[in-house]
């Protein structure tokens, strides 16, 4: 009798410590799940960073954005017209959907649709556009209801020659101030004033061999306060560079940009959608 009581107890405390090794496995199981699917999500967000990156590595524009508590500078240079970049796009986005996703074992759709046509489109801050087409050979930075900017620097360097220009408009009692300087094979020119954001102040060189470069600053195509510039016949492209001081943004947001494509990342039960933008 003592003996069939002792197994009893013995069987029941065996049953015990494998009810609870069973229970510490799991436990452990699901900790390694908690700590995993962070991981995982921050792995997501670092691809998504890092395919903004090799975007903008490949199709520019070259682009600084800062802030203090009193404004916002945004700095780009770029070229007018700008290089057709679709064809590296298009590989870059086969590798994306087919060597990398088979490679990692995840689902990756690359949507550049937008920008196959080599235009390229950024939005900044949620509130400002920048667009770039090397079809039309226009350049446009705006915001709808515009972009309160207070003051352009732009820097223009053409690969031409000058045949006569006429320079920008300016305004003493403007909102907007501008300063240009500009080179080509003929020299240097420099203008500094004032313009009114709600009115065009245009500027006009012309070349020798029958093409021109357009700058518009103020109400042209409809916004406030912004930039535009068109090349016609220019083969060579003009290097330009500008930086527009900005009211400060909202407090809350970070300040970023994002293309005008579409980036989307599934690895099991994790999935990220978003821009493709930092």
């Amino acid at each position: 009798m003592k003996g069939f009581v002792m197994m009893v107890i013995s069987v029941a405390l065996i049953s015990l410590i494998v009810v609870f090794a069973s229970s510490l496995h799991e436990n452990y199981l699901s900790m390694e799940r908690a700590l995993a699917r962070p991981q995982a999500l921050s792995y997501a967000a670092f691809f998504s960073d890092d395919v903004a990156a090799s975007v903008n590595a490949l199709l520019g524009p070259d682009i600084h954005l800062s802030e203090s508590s009193n404004s916002t500078t945004i700095i780009i240079g770029d070229a007018v017209p700008r290089q057709n970049f679709s064809s590296n796009l298009s590989r870059y986005e086969s590798f994306l959907e087919n060597v990398f996703a088979n490679q990692t074992h995840t689902v990756v759709d690359a949507n550049f649709s937008n920008m196959t046509n080599g235009r390229v489109k950024l939005f900044i801050d949620e509130k400002y556009t920048y667009e770039n087409d090397p079809a039309t050979k226009e350049m446009l930075f705006a915001s709808s209801g515009g972009t309160g900017a207070a003051a352009y620097a732009i820097n223009i360097t053409a690969g031409s020659t000058r045949k006569n220009y006429s320079a920008p408009q300016f305004n003493s009692s403007g909102d907007l101030a501008v300063d240009i300087r500009y080179s080509d094979l003929n020299g240097s020119m420099s203008w500094s004033g004032k313009v009114s954001s709600g009115q065009i102040s245009r500027m006009q060189i012309n070349y020798t061999d029958g093409t021109a470069l357009y700058l518009e600053i103020g109400r042209t195509h409809g916004d406030a306060g912004s930039l535009w510039m068109k090349s016609t016949g220019v083969t060579a492209p003009a290097s330009v560079s500008w930086s527009a001081v900005l009211p400060p943004i909202d407090s809350n947001k970070k300040l970023g940009y994002e293309y005008d494509a579409y980036l989307s990342y599934k690895q099991g039960d994790v999935s990220l959608g978003r821009r493709i933008g930092r």
